[in-house]
């Protein structure tokens, strides 16, 4: 259980990292960025929300908090695109 959760904190630190780097390849903006940040402390409660020994919100974490990280830069991305 406790590597999992590491697991998962690595994957979305590589994730966010990547993410701050598209600008460089890509004509990105200001609402980009708001996105990102946006899409950084969802992930930051989505991590608070499972702990080693308690398991019961891990479909919420999962599941919901991912599809709301997704939309989120998704949105705003297309934002940055149209204005």
């Amino acid at each position: 259980m406790r590597y999992s959760l590491w697991i998962s904190r690595v994957s979305h630190a590589v994730t966010i990292t990547a993410l701050f780097s598209l600008p460089f390849l890509l004509p990105l903006g200001f609402f980009f960025f708001v996105g990102i940040f946006a899409a950084l402390g969802l992930i930051l409660y989505e991590h608070s929300l499972v702990r080693e020994g308690d398991l019961s919100m891990l479909n919420v974490a999962f599941f919901n908090m991912n599809g709301y990280i997704s939309v989120t830069v998704f949105v705003f991305t297309l934002l940055d695109a149209l204005v």
